[in-house]
């Protein structure tokens, strides 16, 4: 018999990080139970939207009070779809103070120059870097990262 079910999920509104809890699953049929999953794993609710671990930070003064950091313009998710699709590969997203970093692990094909004109239409003051791992089995390949400043300039 084939049935439809409604399943949930909890995604971070600020970089659109997927929640996962602790047995690898992203979604439940049980929506409160998937929000009150992510809470006790330092997810944050705050007026409706949901923040990963990631993207708030505590008031030194009142640890109760949560500051979540400041929103990630939209221009830089059309980038990084635009990275994956001509890629071929999924790009992580994670962060330091300055910068946004993609990063690719498995890069077997370097990204060529009308490829990387595309992307720079969007976002055009990006640096684009390959390190060679230490340790490789199998066919060769390179860790591909680029690094967006957090007051980049968009053409959008």
């Amino acid at each position: 018999m084939i049935y439809e079910e409604i399943m949930y999920g909890v995604k971070c509104d600020r970089c659109h990080e997927i929640y996962e809890n602790s047995d690898g699953c992203t979604v439940s049929s049980d929506k409160y139970d998937m929000e009150e999953e992510a809470c006790e794993n330092d997810w944050q609710e705050i007026d409706g939207r949901h923040y990963c671990p990631d993207c708030y930070t505590r008031d030194e003064n009142d640890e109760d009070k949560i500051i979540v950091k400041p929103l990630i313009h939209y221009s830089f998710f059309k980038f990084q779809s635009l990275v994956n699709q001509l890629t071929g590969c999924h790009h992580r997203m994670s962060q330091d103070d300055t910068h946004f970093i993609l990063r690719n692990n498995y890069c077997y094909k370097r990204m060529d120059n009308p490829r990387l004109a595309i992307l720079r239409e969007i976002i055009p003051d990006f640096t684009l870097e390959y390190k060679v791992p230490e340790k490789q089995s199998g066919k060769p390949y390179e860790h591909e990262i680029i690094r967006i400043p957090k007051d980049f300039k968009h053409a959008i």
